[in-house]
């Protein structure tokens, strides 16, 4: 299992810095757009699989990021 420290939402790219339980740091970076979130999105229940994406609030405004965004 791996504990998240650090998380940056940029409007191109998620950067991500991890720890397992051994002590690894592990990173990772993703192509993203920070997309305004319609409210309800969803891609259950109408045929597509779960999206991996993640809603992010910044002050009064919810994004989607992630791979699927």
């Amino acid at each position: 299992m791996s504990n998240v420290l650090a998380i940056d939402v940029g409007y191109g790219h998620v950067k991500w810095v991890a720890i397992s339980g051994n002590g690894d740091v592990k990173k990772g970076m993703f192509p993203s757009v920070a997309a305004l979130a319609a409210s309800g999105r969803s891609g259950e229940g109408n045929g597509m699989s779960t999206l991996r994406t993640v809603i992010v609030n910044v002050g009064e405004y919810n994004y989607v990021v992630g791979r699927d965004a």
